[in-house]
């Protein structure tokens, strides 16, 4: 992947909001706009927590109108968007809702990137399995 494709948002095809708190959250409008090109081309997922869309929502209405859908993070779920797809096995404990997020690279590797929480998180590079 080269240097425009990553830093370029309009390429971009969908967004994972992990929990509405500011330092996670505050740039996600910004990010919707410049997906749509300031709305003129509706595209685009929003990954994202409930509370983030309603009770004191960080995600402007007119911003959610930019994209073609909101798909609501709920524990042990899988999602997909193209060739990516992601889990979320557990609710963490944070104070607004938030979930430990495993993409799975393929076959034998796992990533989870650790947001805000009491919970502890694993990274694998195999199989995860319990004993």
């Amino acid at each position: 992947m080269d240097q425009e494709t990553i830093s370029t948002p309009r390429r971009l095809d969908g967004i994972i909001l992990t929990h509405k708190h500011l330092d996670h959250s505050n740039d996600v409008n910004i990010l919707i706009e410049a997906m749509t090109d300031g709305g003129f081309n509706k595209k685009g997922v929003l990954f994202c927590p409930e509370d983030a869309i309603t009770e004191d929502p960080v995600v402007m209405r007119y911003a959610r109108g930019y994209i073609e859908r909101v798909e609501l993070l709920k524990e042990k779920k899988t999602y997909a968007i193209k060739d990516v797809t992601f889990t979320t096995p557990v609710r963490h404990v944070h104070g607004v809702e938030t979930y430990g997020l495993v993409f799975q690279l393929n076959a034998s590797i796992g990533l989870s990137p650790i947001p805000d929480s009491s919970t502890i998180c694993l990274i694998s590079t195999g199989p995860i399995t319990s004993s």
